[in-house]
């Protein structure tokens, strides 16, 4: 319950309250929550480090999600600012508002780490539910970063999104025969695989 009126709290700017009300509750949840909170007030090295804290015990996709912020937050160390802005406006429930920060500053961060900013524009824009703007986002990373590594699972989603319409299943195909043509020991590929039989109308294995 505590977590629960703490994220409420949060989402609603009380900081403070938030805090007051994590004090002494320990469990991965109100750890994630703690988490944020460090984020928001700055203190992001406290931040990362409660964050870290939560991740054995939360769900698996939950897990990797942190683990992958976790991740992008180190290696851009000075310039990890504006995605801890970002990551907690969304985290808030501002998945909009996160998602045209990240926008606005993605060039001004180190292009070795640009497709990974995109990258996780795109999974805010898409949790928040703004799927059009994902789609958006995830052609920018795959034309302007074509070998990153994040271009893969890129490439798998905004096909998803494609081929969701039946005026988008031509593209969809192509982008899953890129996918498999360009990266073919991707770990992804095997999903790709059966969505592109699926999407020509053939048989699911």
């Amino acid at each position: 319950l505590a977590v629960t009126l703490a994220v409420q709290l949060e989402s609603m700017g009380d900081d403070v309250g938030a805090q007051s009300l994590l004090a002494g509750v320990e469990g991965p949840k109100s750890s994630l929550e703690r988490g944020y909170l460090y984020l928001g007030s700055g203190d992001i090295e406290k931040g990362k480090a409660t964050l870290r804290e939560s991740v054995s015990g939360l769900v698996p996709q939950d897990a990797t999600e942190i683990i992958a912020l976790l991740d992008l937050l180190d290696r851009l160390q000075g310039d990890a600012l504006p995605v801890v802005s970002s990551s907690v406006l969304a985290h808030r429930g501002s998945s909009g508002l996160a998602l045209v920060e990240l926008e606005q500053v993605v060039n001004e961060i180190p292009e070795e780490h640009q497709s990974a900013v995109l990258a996780l524009a795109a999974h805010i824009a898409e949790e928040g539910g703004l799927p059009e703007q994902a789609a958006r986002v995830r052609t920018q990373l795959i034309r302007d970063f074509p070998r990153a590594p994040e271009v893969p699972e890129a490439t798998l989603r905004l096909a998803r999104f494609r081929g969701a319409n039946p005026e988008g299943v031509q593209e969809a195909i192509e982008l899953l025969e890129a996918l498999i043509l360009e990266e073919p020991d991707a770990a992804i590929v095997p999903t790709a695989r059966r969505e592109l039989r699926t999407l020509r109308g053939g048989p699911r294995p």
